[in-house]
């Protein structure tokens, strides 16, 4: 079995992201637990598919029980097998580096590449339905 692979276009870039090996994304689903575990109580029911302007309540405590190094850590270990094209160059997300030429100025694009990255690894986990990749990439394109 392999793992999947899904692009998306995110504030006019390509993103792709590659699932995790299974116990790298194990002991990521850990340490996520810990921190989002307390911010879930602030939201009824949690969808990744979720706009994240209606999650403000669970990213403040999200915010409010993980420090700045450990919330870069997180960023870092979930973008670990996550690409961006960005002026014709692909750039590996897993490095610090990285992350920052791609998204300086572009916060919520990182965001949202974060959310894609959970969503490709730990989809199944919450409300998205099979085939629902391959609908948004449908409906992105026709737009």
């Amino acid at each position: 079995m392999s793992l999947r692979t899904e692009s998306r276009q995110i504030d006019g870039l390509t993103v792709t992201s590659t699932q995790l090996p299974a116990m790298r994304s194990f002991r990521l689903m850990a340490r996520l637990g810990k921190v989002i575990s307390p911010a879930l109580g602030h939201v009824d029911g949690i969808s990744l598919s979720s706009d994240l302007s209606t999650l403000g309540p669970a990213l403040a405590a999200l915010f409010a029980s993980i420090d700045g190094d450990e919330a870069e850590s997180l960023a870092r270990e979930v973008l670990a097998s996550t690409t961006v094209d960005v002026d014709g160059k692909r750039l590996e997300l897993g490095r610090t580096e990285m992350v920052n030429l791609a998204f300086e100025g572009r916060i919520k694009a990182m965001l949202e590449t974060l959310k894609f990255a959970l969503e490709v690894n730990y989809g199944s986990f919450f409300d998205r339905p099979a085939g629902a990749a391959a609908a948004e990439q449908a409906e992105q394109a026709s737009v």
